[in-house]
């Protein structure tokens, strides 16, 4: 079966929604956690399945992974990865608890997380949504703390071909008082990946009538 590749400018639409879904996500967390705090997409790429751990961490990296169900017409699932360290960091600033507080998620900060979570994944799937002009619905946020392999074996058995592919936005939150790095990642197989890019090649010949007219 055929490779599905991406351009360079299938991969500078998806890092412009990408920055706007940021964007959108920066504010509500913001609004969320009482003060500011700013997400950059530092990079965007799009790789199969099987090498989702060069995007996280080996394997045993241990990792809080925050998912949804996405229904509609593109249908995949969409992921929140943070690494041990930066999911309790990001629990102090949402709790309000001073830095390097936290050291277990309890019941309460499991719910932080995934409210949070849940805000982030609604910025990055509306821009989706608006810029691809699809309709897509996310469900209810999960919380797995695993490690990198466990999330990928959990992923090969619900998509199961080596064909399907994760598009990251892999994103950095800057704050002042804590280091928190985190992945966006939208899990699709083959059929969702090529509506995917075409409605991008769409989107960019719209662009490029737009800007010649």
């Amino acid at each position: 079966m055929e490779k599905i590749k991406l351009t360079e400018a299938h991969l500078d639409a998806l890092k412009e929604v990408g920055s706007i879904g940021s964007a959108h996500a920066a504010t509500a967390l913001s609004q969320l956690a009482e003060k500011k705090i700013t997400i950059t997409v530092p990079k965007v790429r799009v790789v199969p399945l099987k090498e989702i751990s060069d995007l996280i961490g080996p394997p045993e990296t241990l990792v809080a992974t925050i998912y949804m169900r996405l229904l509609g017409e593109l249908e995949g699932m969409a992921m929140i990865i943070f690494l041990r360290d930066s999911a309790l960091n990001l629990v102090d600033i949402l709790m309000k608890r001073p830095p390097k507080s936290t050291k277990i998620l309890r019941k309460m900060d499991r719910s932080a997380l995934k409210e949070a979570a849940n805000i982030m994944t609604g910025s990055f799937v509306t821009a989706l949504a608006e810029f691809l002009n699809i309709s897509i619905i996310q469900s209810t946020p999960q919380l797995a703390f695993d490690m990198v392999g466990a999330i990928l074996d959990a992923l090969a058995v619900k998509f199961g071909e080596k064909e399907d592919y994760i598009f990251c936005i892999q994103t950095q939150f800057i704050d002042l008082t804590a280091g928190i790095r985190g992945s966006f990642l939208l899990a699709l197989d083959r059929k969702a990946l090529q509506l995917f890019i075409d409605r991008i090649e769409v989107k960019i010949e719209e662009i490029k009538k737009r800007r010649g007219s």
